[in-house]
Formats: C-alpha cells, structure tokens, sequence
C-alpha cells in the first residue's frame, strides 16, 4: 500500500512539472521580433511590428512596455511618451507564424505575423 501510494504521488509531480513546462514553454516560443506575413503594415488595432522579450519587456510601434500572458491571453501595455496602450490578443503559434486576434474587438478578424 506504501509503494501506490510513493508512485501516485510521484506521478502527480510529474504530471504537475509538465503541465507547469508546458505553460512556460508556449510562453517562451512568442520570444522575438514579429512583424506582419506577406506585407508592411498591420490592419487598425494590430501593431506593424511587434518585439517581445524574455525579461517581459517589449518594443511595438515605437513604444515600450510589458507584455504578459494569462489564461491564453497575450497582454501587451505599452507607451510611446505621447500615449499609452493595452492590447489584448488571443493568440496560436505555427512554426514560425504568430496569428493574433484581438479580445476586446467583436470580429474574428487574425492577423498572421512572422518570426524575423
């Protein structure tokens, strides 16, 4: 009974490490320079380029700022001096394509961005 016991246990821990790996790991692939597939300029509400670093600090548009992610959610805050801003997407990542759709907006509009 002590042996089910040590190996439950020990298969919690393992099961809590991945899915804590996991949460970090998809985090961690939106490292890096982001700008728009196949043009030069996003659409309204999307930023042209997008630089999100591994200390949580970011470069989009002229601006820098944080961004987070939180229950699937990218976040990024961000200000240029003359005006601040909070954009919240949801977001996928395939192999080197980002696809943004932003929360607070009521369309299902993506934007596909590249890794550069």
């Amino acid at each position: 009974m002590k042996k089910i016991y040590r190996l439950f246990l020990l298969l919690c821990i393992v099961c809590l490490f991945a899915s804590l790996l996991t949460g970090c790991r998809s985090s961690l692939s939106l490292i890096g320079a982001w700008t728009p597939a196949g043009c030069d300029y996003a659409p309204y509400g999307y930023p042209d380029y997008l630089i999100l670093e591994k200390d949580g600090s970011c470069n989009i548009e002229g601006g820098t700022g944080v961004w987070s992610v939180d229950s699937g959610i990218l976040t990024i805050r961000a200000s240029n001096g003359l005006y601040s801003v909070v954009c919240r997407y949801n977001y996928e990542i395939n192999g080197s394509e980002l696809t943004l759709v932003d929360v607070d907006d009521n369309s299902d509009d993506a934007v596909v961005y590249e890794r550069n």
